[in-house]
């Protein structure tokens, strides 16, 4: 192109990718939509569907594939149903690790060789009923503990495991659920029958502390079901019943709150319990996974603002989600698919997983996969109930220490690397 008039010259430009040409300059497209740049610069931007990714050129549909660990030379030590509760992207490297609940390894997976192996450990094994989900800090994965006392260290350098002592319980049950909330330096994790205290890791000592708390409402004794971080505040998931209400730490003020969802969740009769379990981020927003109930919680945090985002499938239908692009992706638990939702706008899509042991059918209680991580442009889903790993590619995919030219996929120079995925640089070592 050439702006013409007065700016006539004696050459045309090109565009970059994700620029358009607006009658006199290039001008980046708007956040969610695309343009293919060089060749194919145009005047328009375009905008993938919810169930679709930018492959640099043209949307491209999100697709779903399976691998059965089995498969490895792997020997499944446990053949327990709810097998790893939670994957966990390792930081500087495409390996996901499976946060163990019902089998004593933690699960290990190279997702460009789609390669997994499981790693054991004398003091896991023979283990069930472990861990609930899992947060990286540094090089460490800090794994919150089910029937346990101890917080599960795993250091994705050295592969090495340990624990922390954190309760003191004569019979631990379900002592948390979900992630910890990470902010600074200190973990927190929110109470699920663990009691009305919050627990805390100092992860510069790996030691713990035990904040208490109001005497929370239960159902069952159970309390939150995750525990999320936005800025200061740690952001309790409601589970154990309709008052329980969203649980609230500022770690500024040092303050607890738990504030109401009684407008939304209105009594136990329209499933006041066992409401809400895992979720994830969006910049000011926690998404609450629903359990019992069929939406999707909404919590912006900044704004005090909660609503459920109503979805056409059934109650459990999917669990915790991971965020990439403006998009929160949550894999199926009791349900059949994948539950695709725009940030910005509610609106949501489902992809159906094809090829998995359809599991509700032998028990409708069982539940597929756990919650998933994000890699190289991948939605991971660790096998919770089911025995495979789920895949849903959701954007283009250059390899570890390779970049996008504009063209294809190129090799980083020496002494430069790249995490790869739709990096478009390396950068120097």
């Amino acid at each position: 192109f050439s702006a013409g008039g007065t700016a006539t010259s004696t050459s045309c430009t090109t565009c970059n990718a994700n620029e358009i040409w607006n009658g006199q300059a290039c001008e980046a497209c708007p956040d969610g939509s695309y343009s293919a740049g060089g060749d194919a610069t145009t005047t328009l931007c375009t905008t993938c569907a919810l169930n679709e990714y930018w492959n640099w050129t043209a949307c491209q549909a999100m697709t779903f594939h399976h691998v059965s660990p089995s498969s490895s030379s792997a020997t499944v030590t446990t053949t327990s149903k709810y097998q790893f509760s939670h994957a966990v992207k390792a930081p500087h490297k495409n390996v996901v690790y499976f946060v163990p609940k019902n089998i004593d390894v933690i699960g290990k997976l190279d997702v460009e060789s789609e390669t997994f192996s499981e790693l054991q450990f004398t003091s896991l094994t023979g283990s069930t009923q472990n861990y609930e989900g899992g947060t990286v800090v540094g090089s460490k994965i800090y794994m919150t503990p089910m029937h346990k006392n101890h917080i599960g260290v795993f250091d994705t350098e050295t592969e090495e495991y340990s624990t922390i002592a954190v309760y003191a319980s004569s019979d631990p049950k379900n002592m948390a659920n979900g992630p910890p909330a990470s902010i600074g330096t200190k973990l927190y994790i929110c109470p699920n029958m663990a009691g009305n205290v919050m627990a805390v890791i100092d992860t510069t000592t790996d030691t713990a502390s035990l904040i208490t708390l109001d005497t929370i409402p239960t159902y069952s004794s159970r309390r939150f079901a995750g525990s999320f971080a936005v800025g200061d505040k740690v952001i309790c998931v409601p589970y154990g019943r309709f008052d329980t209400g969203i649980g609230i730490y500022d770690t500024t003020t040092q303050t607890w709150t738990r504030r109401s969802i009684t407008d939304v969740v209105p009594d136990q009769a329209s499933n006041g319990y066992y409401m809400y379990q895992n979720g994830c981020v969006a910049g000011d927003v926690v998404y609450f996974a629903g359990d019992r109930r069929a939406g999707v919680g909404k919590y912006n945090v900044t704004a005090d603002d909660f609503y459920e985002i109503a979805v056409d499938q059934a109650a459990a239908s999917f669990t915790g989600c991971a965020v990439l692009n403006g998009k929160a992706y949550f894999p199926p638990s009791k349900g059949r698919s994948i539950l695709v939702v725009d940030v910005a706008t509610d609106a949501y899509e489902t992809i159906a997983v094809s090829g998995v042991e359809d599991i509700q059918a032998i028990n409708a209680n069982y539940r597929s996969f756990g919650v998933g991580a994000i890699a190289l442009n991948n939605f991971i889903m660790p096998p919770f109930g089911n025995d495979e790993i789920g895949f849903l590619k959701i954007g283009f995919t250059c390899a570890t220490d390779e970049y996008w030219n504009g063209t294809s996929c190129a090799a980083c120079a020496e002494g430069s690397f790249s995490a790869g995925g739709n990096a478009t640089s390396c950068e120097n070592l």
